[in-house]
């Protein structure tokens, strides 16, 4: 036990068997904190194959980016305005380029927290936003929805509303057909 001091009033001040326990293992567990070379911890050679060599998993493929100017921004009237289905107002977006596109919206003012920001359009995908009138309010709508913002992988794109209801307006609905 070179390099460990014994101190035997330690042990023999403790009553309790369970404490003189933990005293011998402290002193055990110096003996193993030696300045010896060989410290126990395992060498490159004593690893698995597995643990050694790189890994054999590849990378997953990302899809490729599309090009966001070419994604189609239209505002589209509802087809019946008696429908209790249809929004006041819709925007349409139309992927025309050979890659998907990943097209968010919550950097439009006033989108409903329970709708999905984003959706992702294959190529040739359509996608719709749903836009519906506030219905009562006590005052005309100071600071009305007149445009709707989208991010199309990384780059703003906006699109103009046709419409101006009284109340103001709300993004409702985002997905992609």
């Amino acid at each position: 036990m070179s390099g460990v001091r014994w101190w035997p009033t330690t042990l023999r001040t403790v009553r309790h068997a369970g404490a003189a326990l933990a005293i011998a293992y402290l002193v055990v567990a110096g003996v193993g904190c030696g300045s010896g070379d060989d410290d126990g911890s395992p060498t490159a050679s004593d690893l698995a194959p597995s643990q050694v060599a790189a890994s054999t998993v590849p990378p997953p493929t990302a899809p490729g980016l599309c090009d966001p100017l070419r994604i189609g921004l239209a505002v589209v009237e509802p087809e019946s305005e008696s429908s209790v289905d249809q929004p006041d107002q819709l925007v349409e977006l139309v992927n025309v380029s050979e890659d998907e596109c990943e097209v968010d919206i919550s950097r439009t003012e006033r989108a409903s927290p329970e709708m999905e920001p984003s959706v992702r359009l294959a190529p040739g995908a359509i996608g719709l936003v749903w836009i519906e009138a506030v219905e009562t309010c006590d005052a005309p709508s100071a600071d009305p929805l007149e445009e709707i913002v989208l991010d199309v992988n990384g780059v703003e794109q906006s699109v103009t509303l046709t419409f101006s209801p009284r109340c103001g307006a709300e993004v409702t609905a985002f997905f992609a057909e």
